[in-house]
């Protein structure tokens, strides 16, 4: 059993073996602490294990050094001075248990089984030298005691593994207990040689102790995991629901749309679903609590009043709708009618949306030349739409102005009610002046630093739309830095007497 011994017990014996063994554990260690500073881990979660391996490493030191200093003297007949050493170990013993929770779990594995042989075969030559005067007796007591204690940590692994299965809430310090409990009172019976032969084995199965909590790190690994993954359902299922919410408000506006009659404009349509949409997602993103304090409203006032922004062009949307799927058919008064309805809950929206702005215009224009306009309700609908952007991008105290002139047009071609509505919102760039009536598009920071939700054209394709189909025009200018000025181009019936409106 024994006849290595022979080959290898003179280098084991000597000091130089000794120290040889020592060094390269203490060398190993200080590896493994250099790779775990340079591995992928959070500083803080590397600080904290840095800490833990460190204490662990003034354990072992000071557990191996009592032992090694009171082997040859009768300092292990008190029970005190035994049972110091044996707390000592404990508590190195939980050390090594909170550092391997979760990160470098195959590190953990791989630490565990290096370190069973290194530290094996440190705590063997160490005994074989302290006990070689003794002879193999001494040997055979080690390796007794060894073996015991082996046998009780792991029956108490086993029993703890046992009874996890009934009841759940066992976890690894019970675990530690039953195996230290066990130890204890195994000593109780062994005489001072045999103390000191598991007080070493005991030390030198500390890397076994490194496995399972390693796999149970994996358990706890894998069930965050499952956690995350469950977040990212809940996340796609929000967002399933987000986009279901959205294909519906499509339906309904297809719903209310000519489609089985006659085929609807592209342009007009595609203007209509952005402007909806937009104005939820603007909605949506003003709720956040970084948006909403940079406009210096309190939020219930700017939560009020981007609802009524959002149902005021639903509303509008809605009606335009209509209008676009019955523009060919002949102004009565019921449509009439139909759209003052319309236009006074704009007026309402306006009214209750609590803004402190100086306006000099009514939204509405002189009976005079309402009388002008062909059709009314398209050059009323596209002015809504302009005096809706100009509220929108316009801050408080500021001046909104609606200027309505008649003019006589070109080679005889008739006559035409010129508005111009100017706003004192951010003014719009020379590209976005000559981009924005062609193809709408949402602004890139729709609310910095005023809300700029609209200033991107938001309605004024809609609107160009509606004068264009009865014969006018829509154009945009800078009003060098102050603003931007709409100006409208609505054809009318006959000349009226006066030359210039304002409103």
């Amino acid at each position: 059993m024994l006849t290595w011994w022979k080959t290898i017990a003179p280098w084991l014996l000597s000091p130089a073996g000794f120290w040889f063994a020592a060094l390269a554990f203490w060398l190993f260690s200080l590896g493994w602490l250099a790779q775990f500073q340079a591995s992928e881990v959070t500083t803080r979660a590397r600080k904290q294990y840095l800490k833990f391996a460190l204490v662990l490493l003034l354990a072992r030191a000071a557990v191996l050094g009592v032992a090694l200093y009171g082997l040859n003297t009768a300092a292990w007949e008190k029970s005190w001075v035994w049972r110091a050493a044996q707390g000592i170990g404990a508590f190195a013993y939980l050390q090594l248990w909170l550092p391997y929770r979760r990160p470098l779990i195959i590190d953990n594995l791989l630490e565990g089984y290096r370190g069973i042989v290194l530290v094996g075969f440190i705590v063997w030559s160490a005994v074989s030298m302290l006990l070689a005067g003794r002879g193999p007796a001494s040997l055979e007591i080690v390796l007794r005691g060894w073996g015991v204690l082996g046998l009780a940590a792991a029956g108490g692994f086993f029993l703890w593994n046992l009874l996890h299965r009934w009841h759940p809430g066992w976890n690894w310090r019970s675990a530690l207990s039953i195996g230290f409990g066990t130890g204890f009172l195994v000593d109780l019976f062994l005489g001072p040689d045999q103390r000191i032969a598991t007080l070493l084995a005991e030390w030198a199965l500390y890397p076994l102790l490194t496995v399972w909590p390693a796999l149970q790190g994996v358990d706890e690994q894998l069930a965050e995991e499952i956690a995350m993954l469950r977040g990212r359902v809940h996340l796609l299922l929000e967002k399933q629901e987000q986009l279901e919410a959205e294909r519906q408000t499509l339906l309904a506006l297809q719903k209310r749309t000519p489609l089985a009659t006659r085929q609807p404009d592209p342009v007009f349509w595609r203007s209509i679903t952005d402007l909806v949409l937009s104005l939820e997602q603007n909605l949506r993103l003003f709720s956040q609590d970084q948006v909403w304090p940079h406009l210096g409203w309190s939020r219930q006032r700017a939560y009020f009043f981007l609802h009524a922004v959002t149902d005021w062009y639903r509303d509008l949307s809605e009606a335009l709708q209509y209008l676009h799927q019955r523009r060919h058919h002949p102004d009565n008064h019921t449509e009439w009618a139909a759209f003052r309805v319309v236009w006074n809950t704009v007026l309402n929206h306006v009214r209750h949306w609590g803004l402190s702005k100086e306006i000099s215009m009514a939204l509405a224009l002189p009976e005079p030349v309402l009388n002008q306009m062909v059709p009314e309700k398209a050059a009323l609908y596209a002015l809504a739409l302009v005096a809706g952007r100009a509220y929108w991008v316009t801050p408080e105290q500021e001046e909104i102005t609606l200027e309505a002139h008649w003019v006589k047009l070109e080679n005889d071609e008739g006559s035409a009610i010129l508005v111009e509505v100017r706003d004192a919102g951010p003014p719009l760039d020379e590209e976005d002046l000559v981009t924005v009536l062609h193809a709408w598009r949402p602004p890139d920071r729709p609310f910095h630093p005023e809300p700029k939700g609209c200033v991107g054209g938001m309605g004024l394709r809609v609107a160009k739309d509606l004068l264009e189909d009865c014969r006018g025009t829509l154009w945009l200018a800078n009003e060098g830095g102050q603003g931007t000025r709409v100006v409208l181009l609505i054809p009318t019936r006959e000349a009226p007497s006066g030359s210039a409106t304002r409103a």
